[in-house]
């Protein structure tokens, strides 16, 4: 499964650039769910047109995290068209990794990173890489 964690802003543009890259090398080899824990950040228009372009969608599974109802109503939007997408609130986040077949014995392993990506998204100090 690949994480990936938004502040409350926008990611920046370099950051956003590695993930699709990153994203893309993996994506190609084969299809993993996707969880997106946001505190209200999102990718920028030109951001989304880029992960459009360059990343396959059809068949992702993925599932957003976020108290944002704008954020909830756009991915609830986007799985009308398709999309194997489903929004749910923070408190919902043991939902969220069932709805994408993880097993419950990873979650704790899940929440460590997701802490340790938030922490890095708000200090502005990447997390150590492998």
């Amino acid at each position: 499964m690949a994480v990936l964690v938004h502040g409350r802003d926008a990611p920046r543009d370099p950051e956003w650039a590695r993930f699709i890259e990153e994203a893309g090398d993996e994506m190609g080899r084969r299809a993993r769910p996707v969880l997106v824990v946001s505190d209200g950040g999102h990718p920028s228009a030109s951001q989304r047109e880029v992960m459009n372009q360059k990343l396959p969608r059809a068949g992702v599974l993925t599932a957003v995290v976020t108290d944002s109802l704008v954020a909830r109503g756009a991915v609830a939007i986007e799985s009308w068209f398709g999309g194997a997408i489903r929004a749910f609130p923070k408190e919902a986040v043991v939902q969220a990794l069932r709805y994408l077949g993880v097993d419950p014995s990873r979650d704790a392993a899940i929440f460590e990173d997701i802490g340790g990506l938030l922490n890095a998204v708000t200090s502005g100090v990447p997390p150590a890489r492998p």
